[in-house]
């Protein structure tokens, strides 16, 4: 298991994250947690702003929240498998349900996480995704 907040330990260039949420508190966390474990992280309230983001910068993962206004998670991601098929995406939702979960497997989710998401949780799946852990560990 990986110390919280201890530095990535890597030759290679800090991951960049995409976190997409309508609740700006969980934004901040996100932000704060996952830029003290040494990753660029940039935030966006919903999937149309991620898409421009995705369009105009490169991410190794994106984690959105499932349940937004407008476009939810499901068809956000389904945008981001057309466009962008070579970028993980990690999903997080405060009501999972069978459909939800079906529905992602099936668009190629990397993991669907049920919110509250403590930020060491999501930094090993956001490791795991990137090949910085073993599935075992």
């Amino acid at each position: 298991m990986i110390p919280p907040f201890a530095p990535r330990c890597s030759a290679r260039a800090p991951l960049r994250i995409l976190v997409v949420d309508d609740e700006p508190a969980i934004l901040r966390m996100f932000r704060t947690a996952l830029s003290n474990y040494g990753y660029v992280t940039e935030i966006v309230g919903d999937a149309s702003a991620a898409l421009d983001a995705l369009e105009r910068e490169r991410f190794d993962v994106v984690v959105s929240d499932v349940h937004m206004p407008g476009c939810g998670g499901l068809d956000f991601l389904r945008s981001v498998r057309q466009r962008f098929d070579h970028v993980p995406v990690i999903l997080m939702t405060g009501r999972p349900s069978w459909e939800t979960s079906t529905g992602a497997l099936a668009l190629g989710v990397v993991r669907c996480l049920t919110k509250p998401v403590m930020p060491q949780t999501l930094r090993e799946e956001i490791e795991r995704a990137t090949g910085g852990l073993d599935a075992a560990e």
